[in-house]
């Protein structure tokens, strides 16, 4: 029980190829680097929640009293963020049908709502998160230039790669001793 819990969350465990994948290390630091401009963007859409919340609050909040509505979308202020959240995920048909039984002409407010708030405002958010992945795609090519014009860094850059290269010939010659070492001990044990 507990302990299934927690074995769950070794999902998370897959998390960890993001640092082992330079694009996604990437689209996760640009994603951080966005967060400033996407709680701005996060204010703006609870400024226009909050704008229309309150006018179709006023606008529709007796259609549940006089029973033209068979949910109360529209009676308190929480009702309407329920009920745009719903418009916001495109959801909304059903709610501007049993409006459109009372006021004929209420689609007009709820297509604004969705034009701003669907097409607008979540069209910034990838505009920012775009931009932010495009900033770093240029600093990062910035900084290849940068490292390729500096001599000095390329000759460590060698020194290191031939320090490498000799540790791992090193290693491939005592894996091959310890596997005959192995052989050896195995052939002798079984004397």
């Amino acid at each position: 029980s507990s302990m299934q819990v927690i074995r769950a969350f070794r999902i998370l465990r897959a998390l960890r190829i993001i640092t082992r994948v330079q694009d996604l290390r990437n689209l996760v630091v640009a994603l951080l680097d966005a967060m400033p401009r996407l709680f701005a963007i996060l204010l703006l859409l609870l400024l226009v929640f909050y704008i229309f919340a309150v006018m179709f609050t006023n606008l529709y909040k007796d259609l549940y009293v006089k029973a033209d509505t068979d949910a109360d979308y529209f009676g308190r202020l929480d009702y309407t963020f329920y009920t745009l959240f719903q418009i916001l995920t495109l959801d909304w048909a059903g709610v501007v049908r049993s409006c459109m039984t009372v006021y004929p002409n209420s689609w007009l407010p709820f297509i604004i709502f969705i034009c701003i708030s669907c097409f607008i405002v979540f069209n910034l958010i990838v505009a920012v998160i775009c931009d932010s992945v495009g900033l770093l795609y240029v600093s990062e090519q910035e900084e290849k230039q940068e490292e390729e014009n500096d001599p000095e860094l390329r000759r460590r850059a060698n020194q290191v790669r031939n320090k490498l290269n000799h540790l791992n010939q090193n290693q491939e010659h005592i894996q091959a001793a310890l596997e005959d070492l192995a052989k050896l001990l195995s052939t002798t044990s079984s004397l």
